[in-house]
């Protein structure tokens, strides 16, 4: 199978290392828009060929079974449309873009073979240095179909996630940006605000790593989240609302001291939590 990788960051460069180690034959090509992740790239040995992304033409010339789009959430679509123009209906097109709604409108593309992808899976890190083979082991990987998206390509898609060992889920792009919108949306604009909140730099910092673990993600990119802030407006509002209840309801509860309800709604949480069976 002949991969080619459009965006070497911690997703585009982990995806080459899994598909390199579990993809028996696999020809891997890559393109990056910055020379440094280009000249990482050459140098690690995964693939075929390394250009910068203002080469892509050079698609047409191999024969590529599947272009996976790893770039930015604003440059999602025009990279899409960038491919198609070049390969058109001759191989598989599919992305790892955190928000799929915007994306949804370029099914209409005549002949486009696209098949929307999502791995739930990363770290706070970024570029091709931050990424690491199995990043994905155990991960979902939410796969959206799109009204052009053939069966034939879906399933392609789909035994190349399982071959690197995620767990495709197969949902609707509305659904995806709902959900997503709860889970990773609503998680990290948390966690920025709470590292805003709580460490003050007039006091010395005493938190331990209970705190430290919550805050994780807020060392992840401000431009990379505001832009899927920007791409999924309603639905991080909408959990942004639901989460300033719920935190107003624990706030009246301690207020009037029920203290037994309080333990109730904390149970509730960690009954979740214990529930999903991680360490």
């Amino acid at each position: 199978m002949d991969i080619g990788i459009i965006g070497l960051g911690l997703i585009g460069g982990s995806l080459a290392r899994d598909i390199k180690s579990c993809v028996k034959g696999a020809r891997i090509f890559g393109y990056d828009c910055c020379q440094n992740a280009v000249e990482s790239a050459a140098q690690s040995g995964l693939f075929e060929t390394v250009s910068l992304s203002s080469n892509l033409c050079s698609l047409s010339s191999n024969p590529i079974d599947i272009v996976i789009i790893a770039v930015s959430v604003e440059s999602t679509a025009d990279t899409i449309r960038k491919v198609y123009d070049i390969v058109g209906d001759k191989c598989i097109i599919t992305d790892v873009c955190s928000v799929k709604g915007h994306l949804t409108e370029l099914s209409s593309l005549w002949g486009i073979r696209l098949v929307g992808g999502h791995p739930m899976a990363g770290t706070e890190k970024s570029g091709f240095d931050a990424g690491r083979e199995g990043l994905f082991d155990g991960a979902a990987y939410i796969v959206t179909p799109y009204p052009s998206t053939a069966k034939s390509d879906l399933n392609k898609v789909v035994e190349l996630i399982k071959a690197i060992g995620a767990k495709p889920i197969l949902m609707e792009a509305t659904e995806h940006d709902a959900l997503v919108g709860r889970v990773s949306h609503l998680p990290h604009m948390i966690a920025y605000a709470l590292s805003d909140h709580v460490i003050k730099e007039t006091e010395p910092y005493i938190a331990g790593n209970g705190f430290f673990d919550m805050i994780r993600t807020a060392s992840s990119s401000p431009k990379f989240w505001t832009q899927i802030a920007k791409s999924n407006k309603d639905n991080v509002i909408k959990e942004l609302d639901a989460m300033i209840l719920k935190l107003a309801g624990i706030k009246e509860i301690i207020e009037i001291n029920e203290w037994e309800k309080l333990e109730k709604v904390l149970m509730r949480g960690k009954e979740k939590r214990d529930n999903l069976g991680r360490g």
